[in-house]
This record gives structure tokens, C-alpha cells and sequence, in this order.
């Protein structure tokens, strides 16, 4: 420390000191420097490769899903038909339909059903008839399978899937469900759809029988039981599909909402508006939704609503747009 010098410095006098701790000091840190460029190189290289194949996977369509796959493992197969009284001409007709839809031909099952039901002129076979249509009804509809009503639509820049369904006259969900999108924002310009064009759903209600039936064209498409009120306050006349509610709030009567969730909420998962057409009474709060009390199905025991399955007031809510027609009988 003499001289005025600090640190670790040395006092050599004459003597220089060696150069070669300093040389190898300096080797050391240029080593180490181009060690950290390359790494540094190689992790951006790997960052800007994952990066660039993420974009080129979000950039490519997504694969629509095989057709036979989507539909036929949702179709059971029919009750063996054990009616003896059935003319062999038309057992033979539903028989041949039967095939078509366990080979999950459901376009072609749609059709043959619905001919066996107009040859069935006495309604020997029509409660077996019908149970087989709404069997592949909404699989055939929901599937890429081509059918009577449907049209192929490619993705244009500047769609959004809303407006594709407003153009087609379906509801959004029906358009993700059935060409396997999972997202209603990513959709890609080039992709080929399958949709129904401007479908005419209608829906009956016949309190007596507590049923819901789906037609579509005028056809018969589906029926489901549904519950109506205990009152007989559920009520007739015609009406269509106001507004659709996923996960609907429910508002007592003092204007308090019960939030989707509760235990006190009775809407279930789906709730499709109504409101009056023609000469029919104006009506308030009335609608179609699910319920979380399955036994109440087939029963007087509503509030004046009509109460559904969840899975099967999904099943409307999936398909009816708004304004589609609904007819409540006594």
C-alpha cells in the first residue's frame, strides 16, 4: 500500500508485472460474452420458430369433422317394431329406413321416414314413426351431411359468424355446432360451411297432452314433453320467439333477480321469450325454459311457463331464431 497506491495492487519497484493474468482475464470474458450470444441467439431462434408456427397454425382452417363420425354416435338404435297389426308394406318401409340410419345415412333415414309416415294413413305406426324422425332429426341437421334446405357458404373477408347466421336466418350456435367451430371470434376466410338456408321452425304446444312439437318446412321434426302451469294459466294463442337467454337470471314477482346459479332460480339453463301475434292477448313474462326438477315434466305443475329439460330446451335454443313462430293450444 506505499506510494500512495490502494487496492491490490503491488509494489514491484523496477520490476513489471506479468502480463499474462490480464491477458487470460480478457480471454475468460470474451469466451463467456460469445457463449451468452449464442445462447441468446438459439432461445430467440426457438422463441421466433414457436412464435411463427403458432400463427401458421392459427392462420390454417381447422379440419371439419367427418360427417359419418359427428352423426352416428348420436343416433341409438330404434325400438324393434313389435306391433303385429302393422301392414307389411309399411313395416318393410320403416325397416329400410331403420338401415339407412344405423349406416348413418340420416338424409336418406329422414326422407324414408317421412314416407312411411304419409303411407301410414291410419296412424298404425305413427307414434314409432315420429320417435324415429326426431331420432335423427337433429343430428342430420347438425352434421355437414347434405340435405333438403341446406347450402354451402365459404367465409368471406370481413364475415363475422353473426352475420353469416343473420344472412342464413339460424342462430350462431347452430352454425358453430354444426361445422365444429369452437370459437364464434376465430373464424378463417376460405373455410367451407354447410347451413341451413332461411329454415321455417314452428313450434305447437297442446296443453291437453303437454306436449311441444318442432316442425320444420311444415314437417314433422321432433316432439318433447313438456309441463305447463297448474292452473291452466298457461296461455293460448300464437305468439313467436321474442328474445333467448343462456344461463337465464330469474325476477320474482317484487322485481328482485335471482341470478343464474341459485338454488332458487327455477329457470334452468335456456330461456326463449315470448310475446303475442295476430289477435292473441298481449302477454307478459311468459316463455319457454329448462328446469333442475326433471319429474315435473308431463305435469301441470308450472307457474304458466312451459317447462323443459334442460337438454331439451338446449335443443330449441340451439336451433329457433328469433321471431320463430309458436302456436299454444288448449
Amino acid at each position: 500500500m506505499s506510494n500512495g497506491r490502494y487496492g491490490l495492487e503491488r509494489d514491484f519497484g523496477q520490476e513489471r508485472p506479468p502480463l499474462w493474468p490480464k491477458l487470460a482475464a480478457v480471454v475468460i470474458l470474451v469466451v463467456v460474452a460469445v457463449i451468452g450470444i449464442r445462447v441468446c441467439r438459439n432461445l430467440d431462434r426457438e422463441t421466433i420458430g414457436q412464435r411463427r408456427a403458432l400463427v401458421e397454425k392459427k392462420s390454417q382452417p381447422e379440419p371439419p369433422p367427418s360427417p359419418t363420425v359427428m352423426v352416428a354416435q348420436s343416433v341409438r338404435p330404434p325400438q324393434p317394431l313389435t306391433d303385429k297389426a302393422l301392414p307389411d308394406e309399411l313395416r318393410t318401409m320403416i325397416e329400410r329406413a331403420d338401415k339407412l340410419a344405423l349406416d348413418a345415412d340420416l338424409a336418406a333415414a329422414y326422407l324414408a321416414y317421412h314416407a312411411a309416415l304419409l303411407a301410414d294413413s291410419n296412424n298404425t305406426a305413427r307414434s314409432a314413426i315420429e320417435g324415429r324422425i326426431g331420432a335423427v332429426a337433429l343430428p342430420l341437421v347438425v352434421s355437414r351431411q347434405p340435405m333438403d334446405g341446406k347450402t354451402p357458404y365459404t367465409i368471406q373477408r370481413g364475415d363475422s359468424l353473426s352475420l353469416i347466421a343473420r344472412r342464413f336466418g339460424v342462430t350462431q350456435e347452430y352454425l358453430m355446432r354444426a361445422n365444429g367451430l369452437a370459437d364464434p371470434n376465430k373464424i378463417v376466410t376460405g373455410r367451407d360451411l354447410r347451413t341451413l338456408d332461411h329454415p321455417k321452425f314452428a313450434l305447437e304446444v297442446v296443453k291437453a297432452t303437454r306436449t311441444l312439437t318442432i316442425t320444420l318446412n311444415g314437417k314433422f321434426f321432433k316432439r318433447y314433453q313438456v309441463s305447463v302451469g297448474r292452473a291452466d294459466d298457461t296461455p293460448t294463442g300464437t305468439f313467436k320467439i321474442r328474445n333467448r337467454i343462456v344461463n337465464p337470471a330469474w325476477w320474482r314477482t317484487d322485481g328482485t333477480a335471482v341470478p343464474y346459479g341459485d338454488s332458487e332460480n327455477i329457470l334452468g339453463t335456456r330461456w326463449l321469450g315470448l310475446t303475442a301475434t295476430g289477435d292473441t292477448a298481449n302477454v307478459q313474462g311468459y316463455g319457454i325454459h329448462g328446469t333442475w326438477d326433471d319429474s315435473i315434466i308431463g305435469r301441470a305443475a308450472s307457474a304458466g311457463c312451459i317447462r323443459m329439460r334442460n337438454s331439451d330446451v338446449e335443443e330449441l335454443h340451439l336451433l329457433l331464431p328469433l321471431g320463430t313462430p309458436v302456436t299454444i293450444k288448449p
